[in-house]
């Protein structure tokens, strides 16, 4: 009966400790966040709180998050505007999260970027969700947005790479320059992915993952690794480098360097 009673009240004693040490953490949760203020000191926040901020129309907000120039950018190009008018229409319009595809910040320099998918809720003017580039600088200590591209070069090398992924050649074909594509049907690398895609189309054929950029006026380079049929015995990861040209249809891959004219 001794030894049964001493366990008794361990087993209580733990069961305290265990309670106390959950009430301690809903405790600790409940404490406000400090610091996620205009001009974030984590350059990711600062998008979130960007377009929070446009979402409810707090223009002051918007303004301490972005650079002169992008403020006055949106100020001329009617996108206060749109947005007023947008809120007037729907007052329950509100921004859900920024879903990042890919970042690199470099912090050396300062500066950063990434590729997400902008989120929203809202009612009958709630805005389609889109994928969008936002890049930043570091300004004393602070996180500013500098610039928003809708279809940036390094969103297209990511539709690139889904189109061969699904297997969505025309895709594929729209995004490429007329030159490259016709140099990839012609040395047989087409029917090569085609076969290989084919052949892999219970799986998934290939992950990308971005990992930097330089955007010119015309010309832009996108470095990335390319994992091939993961989890199978035909793995293969290859960096790449994609090089691609501002055409009259935007942005088309213009050469790949690292595979297919070397590895198939």
């Amino acid at each position: 009966m001794g030894r049964r009673k001493t366990q008794a009240v361990a087993f209580l004693f733990c069961l305290a400790a265990a309670c106390f040490a959950w009430w301690l953490r809903g405790r600790e949760a409940a404490v406000p966040v400090q610091g996620v203020v205009a001009g974030s000191t984590a350059p990711f926040e600062s998008i979130d709180l960007f377009y929070t901020a446009v979402a409810a129309n707090d223009w002051a907000q918007v303004q301490e998050l972005t650079t002169p120039a992008l403020w006055s950018y949106l100020k001329t190009s009617g996108f206060v505007q749109e947005w007023e008018e947008r809120r007037r229409a729907d007052p329950t319009v509100a921004f859900r999260l920024f879903l990042v595809r890919a970042s690199t910040v470099d912090w050396a320099r300062g500066s950063a970027w990434a590729l997400g998918e902008v989120q929203w809720t809202g009612g009958a003017a709630r805005p389609p969700n889109t994928l969008q580039t936002v890049f930043l600088q570091q300004i004393s200590n602070h996180w500013h947005l500098t610039r928003i591209d809708s279809r940036a070069a390094v969103e297209v090398t990511l539709e690139f790479y889904q189109a061969i992924e699904s297997g969505d050649w025309f895709a594929m074909r729209r995004l490429t320059t007329p030159d490259y594509w016709g140099r990839l049907v012609a040395s047989g690398v087409l029917a090569a992915l085609q076969r290989e895609w084919a052949a892999s189309a219970t799986g998934v054929y290939l992950v990308v993952h971005l990992r930097d950029f330089v955007q010119g006026a015309r010309k832009a380079w996108v470095s990335a690794d390319v994992l091939w049929r993961p989890l199978t015995l035909y793995e293969r990861e290859t960096p790449v480098v994609v090089e691609l040209e501002k055409t009259a249809a935007g942005w088309q891959v213009a050469r790949v360097h690292g595979h297919w004219e070397e590895a198939k």
